[in-house]
C-alpha cells in the first residue's frame, strides 16, 4: 500500500510537473517575435491575398463594363426602331 501510495504521489508530481512546462512553453511561444521566414512567409500570404482582391476588382469592373456595352447596344436597337417607325 505504501510504495503504491508514493508511487501514485510520484505520478501526481510528475503530472503537474509537464502541465508546468507545457504553461512555459506556451508562454515563451506567444512572446517570441516572429522570425525572418515567419515574416516572410506573412508578407507573402498578404501579398496573394492583395493580388486576389485586385483580380476580383478587375473582373467585376470587367463585368460591369460588358453589362454597360450590353445595354448601350439595346438602346441603340430601341432607338433604331423607333426612327424606323416613324419614317
Amino acid at each position: 500500500q505504501a510504495c503504491a501510495k508514493e508511487r501514485e504521489e510520484e505520478r501526481k508530481a510528475a503530472v503537474e510537473r509537464m502541465h508546468e512546462w507545457k504553461e512555459i512553453e506556451a508562454s515563451c511561444e506567444k512572446n517570441q517575435a516572429p522570425t525572418d521566414l515567419e515574416l516572410e512567409a506573412q508578407e507573402h500570404a498578404q501579398q496573394l491575398v492583395e493580388q486576389a482582391r485586385i483580380f476580383k476588382m478587375e473582373q467585376e469592373d470587367e463585368i460591369k463594363q460588358f453589362h454597360q456595352l450590353i445595354l448601350n447596344a439595346q438602346c441603340q436597337a430601341t432607338r433604331d426602331v423607333q426612327i424606323q417607325e416613324k419614317k
